[in-house]
């Protein structure tokens, strides 16, 4: 089924962002971004990455990255975060990026190192992490997000509502800690604002799937 992310439906407010962490093996020998670039111009099309499927953030994210960087990684894609994240943390997979809650428990195992936070600023999370824009590469910095759409044909003031209702509920504090436990930064963006991220989203993910060369389904 064909349809415009744009066109035919009519943004409600963003919810959250859901920062994603830059995630290698322990066993792989780098600690910083810039590392993993060296070692990947070394040994190009040696590395890989995983992601959940294709045209997913995990996916495209890396993608921009690899551009971005001038190396050559393999994608491998998985059915989901479930199958990918013991593969990872035993160096059959090179590279992912992860969320916050699916890559804890590895991360404090001592399975997985993250090397870079890709959000806007540091992650309450892993603080001590720097960004993938301290590390270089501001333009790789694409959090996902999660928000509310509706049918484009929505009569305006029932749009309204919805909106006023989510607004509403963000500031529940019973809401932010279920957001915060999911690994999402509870983060308003009403009607227009939200409008905007994703006509924004839409185009940047068009150009990377052009550049990459990546096929429709």
């Amino acid at each position: 089924m064909r349809w415009d992310p744009v066109k035919d439906f009519a943004p409600v407010g963003q919810i959250c962002l859901a920062p994603n962490f830059f995630i290698v093996p322990a066993s792989l020998p780098v600690k910083t971004v810039a590392d993993y670039v060296v070692l990947a111009k070394a040994k190009p099309g040696t590395l890989n990455y995983s992601h959940p499927g294709k045209g997913s953030t995990g996916h495209l994210g890396f993608e921009l990255f690899k551009r971005l960087a001038g190396i050559d990684v393999t994608a491998i894609g998985y059915r989901g975060y479930p199958q990918m994240v013991p593969d990872i943390a035993s160096g059959l997979i090179t590279s992912s990026f992860l969320s916050a809650n699916q890559a804890l428990a590895q991360v404090q195992s001592g399975s997985i190192r993250i090397i870079g936070a890709i959000s806007d600023g540091r992650s309450k999370y892993f603080p001590d992490v720097p960004t993938l824009a301290e590390q270089g590469y501001a333009e790789a910095q694409v959090t996902p997000w999660f928000g509310f759409v509706v049918p484009s044909a929505t009569p305006r003031p029932v749009v309204e509502r919805i909106s006023a209702a989510l607004e509403t509920a963000l500031t529940s504090a019973a809401v932010r800690q279920k957001l915060d436990v999911a690994g999402c930064d509870a983060r308003s963006a009403p009607l227009g604002r939200f409008a905007d991220i994703i006509k924004a989203d839409v185009a940047l993910w068009a150009r990377v799937v052009k550049e990459a060369g990546i096929p429709p389904d």
